[in-house]
């Protein structure tokens, strides 16, 4: 008999679109209805099935019986409904979990009928399942980089920390944190305006992508003093204000005191030309062993990371391992760039010289960086009328000198143009890039060829950025024989020439395929 006559189509949509199915069991009469729905959730056939009490059942386990068993003995007794989920295993041998819900009929304190769904939540309970695992997996990358994550809500002044940020900022309390005044209080006083410029900016969604990235130092619930790399995204409503702001804080207290340490080596080096030679061998060697220790386990984060992106996670979630991740492809550049450095220090660094289209890899590289444009910059080429571009050279470091240029073009242009030009003769190829940028002071021209130097010691804070990529630029140049120059002025742009011998190649056919070297 169908338990749902009255109403039959609608009551089918229903329990088709829900997965679920009613019955209901006259204590009278001792006879059990089921609806078709209950049919087609426990995959038995409507013609050769008769339902009985859920103590005769074949569908449930011991336990989940006496589940049932104790709920209905609170149901009778005490007119106390209830909802279980449990798992059957169906006439059709398959396994599913429902959610089992009933109450009573009662009749002077007595029951008379009892009556309830059973739904098929399968597919929930696995969703929950999986997005439990996803959670784990985010919250195994975040700590294998020593990542803290926040979200502040700024119309009620809450902030929120996971577990990682307490870590970083030595709090034992979430009482310890009443609003985003209490964490500001925690900035070091020489670093606190440029921190709380840099929030007021992204408030006003005044930052690029409404994003920001500052590294500051804090001082801890402990007094300890540690660098934060402080990640953050800003979320602006459609009247333009700011009510929510996401982000990441990486300690990178380590990294910077190695940074100062490489720094303070190489000065020292400079000052006393009888220890340089033994100074040099030895930053040499901490580089290269350095960066070949950090490189297997960022590779193995940057797994992890990628392997994450594959699911179907929230917004916010993608969100905080795109952060991770792009951090970890700065510091792997970083790793490569000090690797490289190392190479040049110790005289190891070898050239090639192969066949190459001189003009195909500039077109391609400025392809590359279109394709990632984020700013209105016009980007150009220009290849000067009669130029042979079939040259002799090492295409690895002719790239990684153009990726160098154009990154560092675009990286100080906000508005304007960047410009690659090309051009030489049948002995020397000369190439330059100009851009409408900030510009470099003519104090600063020649250290900015130096390891770990910039134009301005706010440049890193504001552009990010090591100081490296000039300077192995300039190796380049003079292994190959030529040099580097420089013309700029402040609020107008700069200019890069990179000059080197490079014969016209005598071979037909030039390979077409050699990789870019992506060392921006």
């Amino acid at each position: 008999m169908d338990l749902m006559q009255p109403h039959s189509k609608l009551n089918k949509f229903i329990e088709d679109s829900q997965r679920l199915g009613s019955f209901e069991f006259n204590y009278v009469s001792g006879e059990m209805l089921w609806s078709q729905g209950m049919y087609q959730v426990f995959d038995c056939d409507i013609e050769n099935y008769s339902p009985v009490i859920e103590q005769h059942s074949i569908f449930f386990n011991a336990n989940d019986m006496e589940k049932i068993t104790t709920a209905l003995q609170q149901l009778e007794r005490f007119q106390k409904p209830f909802e279980l989920i449990i798992t059957i295993r169906t006439a059709k041998n398959k396994q599913k979990k429902i959610k089992l819900s009933m109450t009573g009929e009662f009749v002077d304190g007595k029951i008379h009928r009892r009556f309830g769904t059973a739904q098929d939540v399968t597919l929930e309970i696995k969703e929950q399942e999986d997005s439990a695992f996803f959670r784990e997996q985010v919250n195994l990358a975040l700590y294998a980089s020593n990542t803290g994550t926040w979200d502040y809500h700024v119309a009620s002044d809450r902030l929120y920390w996971d577990e990682s940020m307490f870590v970083l900022f030595d709090v034992v309390s979430a009482n310890d944190i009443r609003g985003f005044s209490s964490w500001v209080d925690m900035i070091h006083p020489e670093d606190r305006k440029e921190f709380i410029d840099n929030i007021n900016l992204g408030s006003k969604g005044m930052l690029e992508k409404n994003t920001l990235l500052i590294t500051c130092r804090i001082m801890t619930a402990l007094g300890r003093i540690a660098f934060i790399k402080i990640n953050a995204r800003f979320y602006i409503d459609e009247v333009g204000q700011n009510f929510r702001i996401v982000g990441t804080c990486v300690d990178t207290t380590e990294s910077e005191i190695i940074q100062r340490e490489i720094v303070n080596q190489a000065t020292l080096a400079q000052e006393n030309m009888i220890k340089a030679q033994d100074a040099t061998n030895a930053r040499t060697r901490f580089l290269a062993n350095m960066s070949h220790e950090i490189r297997t386990p960022m590779n193995t984060i940057m797994g992890a990371l990628q392997i994450l992106q594959s699911y179907d996670l929230d917004t916010d979630s993608q969100s905080l391992i795109e952060m991770a991740m792009q951090s970890s492809k700065d510091l792997l550049t970083l790793i490569n760039d000090i690797l490289d450095l190392s190479k040049i220090d110790s005289h190891e660094m070898a050239l090639e010289s192969i066949a190459v289209d001189i003009n195909d890899l500039g077109k391609k590289a400025i392809e590359k960086f279109k394709l990632q444009l984020q700013k209105p910059l016009k980007l150009d080429i220009e290849i000067s009328p009669g130029f042979n571009p079939k040259r002799s050279t090492d295409p690895v470091r002719i790239n990684q000198v153009l990726n160098n240029f154009l990154a560092n073009a675009i990286k100080f242009t906000q508005t304007g143009a960047v410009l690659l030009r090309i051009s030489g003769d049948t002995e020397n190829v000369s190439i330059s890039v100009k851009d409408t940028g900030i510009g470099i002071p003519a104090s600063k021209l020649k250290t900015i060829f130096e390891p770990f130097k910039q134009a301005d010691e706010s440049t890193t804070r504001h552009f990010g950025g090591t100081g490296l990529g000039l300077a192995i630029c300039k190796s380049i140049a003079e292994l190959m024989g030529g040099e580097i120059k420089v013309s700029s002025l402040v609020g107008v742009g700069s200019t890069f020439i990179f000059s080197v011998p490079m014969s016209i190649s005598t071979l037909q056919n030039i390979p077409t395929n050699i990789e870019h070297f992506d060392n921006t």
